[in-house]
């Protein structure tokens, strides 16, 4: 069972109210993660028909990963509980003449045909859920995932020192067995950590790298 040291800055606000006034405000998210671009690299850029492989974006925000996918040709799913995040990637790709599918969707109300995705990508989406919710949630992706589908996740782990997650609902800090856990009903095929330091090294922020596959 997971430990109950959890860190919850705005206990019982909805989560998806919080992350419209987020996207309203901000404009950031233009780029993809470093660590997602070597993850396609290494497993799907020798591929070939691109177009036939299918990418969930989980939390789309503002479509640099969507972007990104879209870009490299692959098939490109996103969906976001804020309206105005998923307008934004709608409008990201259209400017530089690319497509794919994107619709507001909760993650508590998750709804795609069994074994649809090649690969489903969490870009620090699913730790804003409880620990309990990102269980449920993850089986429903199982079952969303082509049987040698891959799952990709980056989520907070335990040691951040930083103010970045205040006023953005739930928040949990990780330890690697809780990872273990919580990734349980998938084959983990790697955990790495990355560490990174903010504000003049007075911030110091741990994320778990996550690779897991689709158990057969």
């Amino acid at each position: 069972m997971l430990n109950n040291s959890k860190k919850n800055h705005l206990k019982d606000t909805n989560i998806s109210k919080i992350w419209e006034t987020i996207y309203q405000k901000n404009s950031w998210g233009r780029y993809p993660s470093e660590e997602l671009v070597r993850f396609i690299a290494r497993n799907f850029y020798e591929k070939k028909n691109h177009a036939n492989i299918k990418f969930l974006d989980l939390g789309c925000g503002g479509g640099s990963s969507s972007l990104f996918l879209s870009q490299e040709g692959f098939s490109v799913h996103g969906i976001d509980s804020s309206k105005t995040a998923v307008k934004k990637t709608k409008l990201l790709l259209k400017k530089h003449n690319l497509s794919g599918k994107f619709q507001v969707m909760d993650f508590s109300e998750l709804n795609f045909l069994d074994n649809t995705f090649n690969c489903i990508i969490d870009i620090c989406s699913l730790q804003h859920n409880k620990p309990t919710e990102i269980a449920k949630i993850l089986h429903l992706l199982k079952i969303f995932l082509k049987p040698d589908g891959k799952f990709f996740s980056i989520i907070v782990g335990k040691g951040t020192k930083s103010e970045l997650f205040m006023n953005k609902g739930f928040i949990h800090y990780y330890t690697k067995n809780e990872i273990k856990k919580l990734y349980k009903q998938f084959k983990i095929i790697s955990i790495e950590k990355l560490i990174r330091t903010e504000n003049n090294c007075k911030d110091t922020i741990y994320h778990w790298v996550v690779h897991c596959e689709n158990k057969k």
